[in-house]
């Protein structure tokens, strides 16, 4: 064994990647080094000078589709991976690299994977850049850090707020309720190292929600030592976030502790949000068998909600809110405590086995206003917990078979109050209430490696949702009971074609469902509406993907039809009433994605200018009609759902040049949006671009520091951040900040104690 620390300037490194499932080595393996990222060389076997890793921390060895393992540099020390000498004086390194599930060309478009590094996720601060670089997902959220909402292939647009119909995890963690309802204020990318987005009920391991799951992803330690970083930012409308972490290695075990504050006093008189995030983590190699890993988050947050204006409003000044709202700042108040510990058992690369325990505290207060849309003030306490076990096998050699098994068990009780609103004031009881909701999902899936490059997937997941109705109480009558149990067996199958490695053809099919939420079941008049029944998708899916050049340019182009029964929709009885929820008959939605990456140019020397320009162009089309669907006396079937533009499409640039300078550009547009199901009423199409310049330099060898500015919307665009679909009164619009300006400063540091 020797340490690269050792290896005199003349010494030349192999590099051989193999993959741990079937032990060949993997084509197409790549080099970067940590802080240019230029490639070094391509192809399964290279040839690598000491030279080339002076200057660098570690460098990253990898392909796309694998978990990526790294080479410590001479700063660095030596982690995971050792270098033995040969006789004749070369140096081979054999890396084992994990699959992610599926090399690339073996994901279908509703399978995408992003890392936070990614050179088109440039704004850290939020998860809208991030996520709407996805074709067909789509993230809208009231001003910076506001209350958010996310719809997948025109899924989840039902409410005006929260995340409804897609699971969310972080790790093994849920960050979504047992009855589909999301928590959009945890989800802050300074805590996540990558994640994964499953469009449609693909990712069966994760419950098969008919919107899809969102998996957060905080990646194994990799350096000795101390390492700690800090970063503080400021914007337009009173923007201030702050940001400040540090974690300690050792060969066995690392913690780390981090955490955010963000004010945003808005671009409306009462837009606000306040915002305090922390997180615990914990990673223990307890035996070469045996890891645990911990979690904990604990938040506040509080913003305030903006009211919704008519299109005449909206035009007339964007800084204008609906007037019953604002005679009360209603400001939504929230505490929260989610973790959980996780115990990985590994046999090999043929068996691993992961169970993790967790649960979670909320307290909410919600202050309405005196609105047509808001009856009173909440005080809400939900707490719960569960279990989830998986459990991973890779057999066989000549026809490899992989699968994954387990179960899932979550549980939250809410126990509630609502009082009458007395110009902001708590008046009389005007309800009591504690529910509890359950979900519970057995799942299968494997891939079978054919001959020919044929891949065969296939799997299912059976699932039970409940909803104990504890007691409800609302003007003396009181209900309880429990609501009928909702079984549902889902499958999916697909088969993949691939082609020397190049492209691939792929057919798949998914099944999936939504429950209804707590917030739909529970209207604002009191009333308890145990008639709605869970959506149900059957989703199909034909596409291609492909690379040429060594990755240096790959696209990827997909077909979808979706078929709902039972489709959750809003609506208001009066336009004097609140928002009730019911199923709509049938829905079918059909449309097309495209996406192309490029790298345009790659420098072959460090002196060199530009190092790098990649491009990025995303594509989706979606158009979706009504059927069986009738509102009091009027018959919507064969019109078309609102809240879904037909057309989405987003150019992203990144460059990179020398001396640490880097420069990102995203501009979309979009078409209208129809927003009522009479589809009489929309909101114009609209063209938008972002921006943001960075620096990144080294002072005393060991601080990394990242200087920024960025402006979002800088073409000034009248956009809308959320959409009221079929509101009374044409109260439609929340219309989104203009030009808006930021910049601040991060700064990392490399390992401060080194390990020899």
């Amino acid at each position: 064994m020797v340490f690269l620390s050792s290896v005199s300037a003349q010494q030349v490194v192999r590099l051989v990647v193999s993959d741990s499932y079937s032990e060949m080595p993997v084509d197409g393996a790549w080099v970067l080094p940590s802080m240019s990222e230029d490639t070094l060389f391509t192809g399964r076997d290279g040839m690598l000078f000491d030279s080339d890793l002076k200057g660098s921390d570690y460098v990253v060895i990898g392909k796309a589709g694998y978990f990526n393992d790294t080479l410590f540099g001479p700063k660095s020390g030596i982690y995971r991976i050792y270098l033995t000498a040969l006789p004749i004086g070369i140096q081979a390194v054999s890396i084992v690299s994990e699959r992610l599930g599926a090399d690339k060309l073996q994901t279908p478009m509703y399978g995408f994977r992003q890392v936070k590094d990614d050179p088109f996720t440039f704004d850290r601060i939020q998860m809208a850049v991030a996520i709407n670089s996805i074709p067909g997902a789509s993230w809208e959220q009231r001003g910076i850090g506001g209350s958010a909402r996310i719809s997948i292939r025109g899924n989840g647009w039902r409410s005006p707020f929260g995340i409804r119909g897609t699971r969310i995890y972080y790790d093994h963690i849920p960050f979504s309720q047992p009855d589909g309802f999301g928590m959009p204020e945890l989800l802050d990318p300074y805590f996540y190292d990558s994640f994964e987005l499953f469009k449609g009920p693909a990712g069966a391991a994760y419950g098969g929600y008919a919107g899809g799951s969102l998996v957060m992803k905080k990646h194994a330690p990799q350096r000795y030592g101390l390492t700690f970083d800090i970063g503080v930012l400021a914007g337009s409308n009173r923007l201030l976030r702050g940001q400040v972490g540090a974690s300690y290695t050792g060969r066995n075990f690392s913690v780390s502790l981090k955490g955010m504050s963000m004010v945003h006093k808005g671009y409306r008189e009462q837009e606000y949000v306040n915002r305090k995030l922390y997180q615990a983590h914990a990673h223990w190699r307890m035996h070469p068998n045996h890891t645990v890993t911990f979690n904990m988050f604990y938040g506040l947050s509080n913003w305030g909600l903006p009211g919704d204006l008519t299109a005449e409003q909206a035009d007339t000044n964007a800084r204008m809110a609906n007037p019953l709202a604002l005679k009360n700042s209603a400001r939504l108040e929230k505490e929260f405590v989610r973790g959980g510990i996780t115990h990985t058992f590994r046999a090999g690369e043929k068996f691993s086995s992961e169970l993790t325990v967790f649960g979670n505290w909320t307290d909410k207060y919600n202050p309405y206003a005196n609105s047509h849309s808001s009856s009173g003030i909440k005080d809400e306490v939900i707490s719960g917990g569960g279990v989830r076990e998986i459990i991973r096998i890779n057999y066989g050699k000549k026809v490899p078979w992989h699968g994954s098994t387990g179960f899932e068990y979550q549980t939250e009780t809410l126990t509630g109050v609502e009082f009458s609103n007395q110009g902001g004031v708590e008046g009389a009881v005007k309800r009591t209430y504690k529910l509890q909701t359950h979900l519970f999902f057995l799942f299968f899936q494997s891939t079978l490696d054919l001959p020919k490059h044929f891949f065969l997937d296939f799997g299912s997941h059976f699932v039970v949702t409940a909803l104990d109705n504890k007691y409800f109480n609302s003007g003396g009558i009181s209900t309880s009971g429990r609501l009928p149990v909702r079984p549902g067996l889902y499958p999916y199958a697909g088969l993949t074609k691939t082609f020397r490695d190049d492209y691939s053809v792929y057919a798949r099919y998914h099944n999936g469902y939504t429950t209804p939420t707590l917030n739909e079941m529970i209207s604002d008049d009191g009333d308890f509406n145990t008639q709605l029944v869970n959506e149900r998708l059957h989703q199909l899916e034909v596409g291609t993907r492909g690379q040429i050049r060594k990755t240096r340019f790959s696209w990827g182009v997909a077909g979808y039809s979706h078929f709902y029964s039972n489709f959750l929709v809003p609506y208001f009885p009066t336009p004097q009433s609140a928002v009730r929820f019911t199923n709509a008959g049938n829905a079918r939605i059909s449309g097309a994605e495209a996406e192309a990456d490029w790298t345009a140019f790659s420098a072959t020397k460090n002196r060199q200018f530009l190092q790098t320009l990649w491009l990025g162009l995303r594509y989706a089309f979606s158009q979706g009609t009504l059927s069986n669907f009738q509102d009091g006396n009027t018959d919507y079937s064969g019109q078309r759902i609102p809240g879904i533009p037909a057309h989405k499409v987003s150019l992203l640039i990144n460059v990179k040049t020398r001396y640490g300078f880097a420069f990102n550009v995203d501009l979309s547009a979009r078409s209208r949006v129809i927003l009522n199901y009479a589809n009489t009423d929309s909101s114009p199409g609209v063209f938008k671009g972002n921006l943001r310049l960075s620096w990144t330099g080294r002072i005393f060898s060991v601080l990394l520091p990242e200087l920024f500015v960025g402006i979002n919307n800088f073409t000034n665009t009248r956009d809308y951040s959320f959409f009221r679909i079929n509101a009374p009164g044409g109260r439609y619009f929340n219309p989104d900040h203009g030009l808006f300006i930021y910049g601040g400063v991060n700064i990392r540091s490399s390992s401060l104690k080194l390990k020899r």
